[in-house]
């Protein structure tokens, strides 16, 4: 079966092939993943999935690059340059990386457009940095007539695993500040909304990185699995479950690689006895349906005296029925579907007091 993706907003170039070693190649096996409308249920189409061979194919461009390749041996500002021009690449499809979220997740256009400038924005804010960290700073020793000299380098290879709640967003906060530093990447999508590393992928070929620094797998989760596994990887940082986290952090530290992990929680929001209930509930209710309530910083968790618990009830109900829910393409829309099946059954099963 040949990966398909067909849609009038929406134009992955390769969405059969995946992107290792600066090209686009075919991938070992004829494995696809379809891909769902939240909002209608029907398939947007399919994308190539990767098999265990590819990501040998991947680790090893990945660890080239960075073993034998210019990109860690650039210096930071040569590096921003790269990371700016990505974002100027970027921002020519704007449109379509905005259409690419609201048809994966849901999420109301209105929305997607404006966070999409917020994100690539982000690669031009990391760039920034590059004269303003210390690369190397000379420090005191216990050794009289000796100097210390503290150097930040990059890690290696980093393997970016990124969730469905958030695709672009994520991917952007774990490799921007990687690629600034020298890593090499390979990006992990989640299954669900793979679309936005397909197009950051062509956009980091048109930028004219170096071959390896940036390589795209789209994997379920045995291969996925497999992936960290690869000594060739030097870090792995994960969004997700508190339990795949602890599964990563446990094969990493076999072979003493290095993880950031962003899990599982629920924020909470302390309501104190002075403050508002009418300005509390309105922030708190407006906030929790952030993308369909699919944000890990929602503040879904309130702790109010009990004295006023009941006005603080109703009045958070009030606001919670004041939102619009509707179709994610419509401007007034404000909340959209929930993300998929799975979340949404989990959801109904919450409400039945059976989760």
């Amino acid at each position: 079966m040949s990966a398909l993706f067909t849609h009038d907003k929406i134009h992955p170039a390769h969405p059969g092939k995946l992107f290792i070693g600066g090209k686009w190649i075919a991938p070992a096996s004829d494995a696809t993943i379809e891909i769902y409308s939240p909002a209608s249920g029907q398939s947007l189409g399919t994308v190539a999935a990767a098999v265990e061979e590819d990501v040998h194919r991947a680790v090893a461009a990945a660890r080239d690059a960075f073993d034998n390749g210019p990109w860690p041996r650039m210096t930071p500002a040569e590096r921003a340059r790269y990371l700016k021009r990505l974002a100027e690449e970027l921002r020519k499809r704007h449109a379509e990386l905005s259409y690419a979220c609201t048809e994966q997740m849901g999420l109301p256009i209105k929305q997607s457009l404006g966070a999409t400038t917020a994100i690539v924005n982000g690669y031009d804010a990391c760039a920034d940095l590059h004269n303003k960290i210390a690369w190397e700073e000379r420090q005191p020793t216990f050794h009289p007539g000796s100097i210390g000299l503290l150097v930040r380098e990059p890690v290696g290879v980093v393997v970016a695993i990124v969730p469905w709640n958030g695709p672009l967003f994520t991917l952007t906060t774990k490799i921007a500040p990687a690629l600034l530093a020298g890593c090499t990447i390979i990006m992990k999508p989640a299954p669900e909304t793979p679309l936005e590393t397909f197009i950051l992928s062509e956009c980091a070929e048109a930028a004219g990185f170096p071959s390896g620094v940036i390589n795209l797998i789209v994997a379920d989760r045995e291969v996925s699995d497999y992936l960290v596994q690869q000594s060739g990887v030097d870090k792995v940082s994960f969004t997700g479950s508190t339990a795949v986290g602890k599964h990563i952090s446990e094969v990493c530290s076999r072979r003493m690689a290095r993880t950031t992990l962003e899990l599982g929680g629920k924020s909470a929001a302390l309501i104190l006895d002075d403050y508002d209930l009418a300005l509390a509930a309105n922030a708190l209710g407006s906030a929790s349906c952030r993308n369909s309530g699919h944000v890990c910083s929602n503040l879904t968790r309130y702790f109010v005296a009990e004295s006023r618990h009941d006005a603080f009830v109703d009045l958070l109900a009030a606001t919670l029925r004041s939102i619009k829910v509707g179709d994610p393409h419509a401007e007034d829309t404000q909340m959209g579907p929930i993300a998929n099946k799975r979340q949404f059954e989990k959801i109904q099963q919450c409400d039945a007091g059976t989760a």
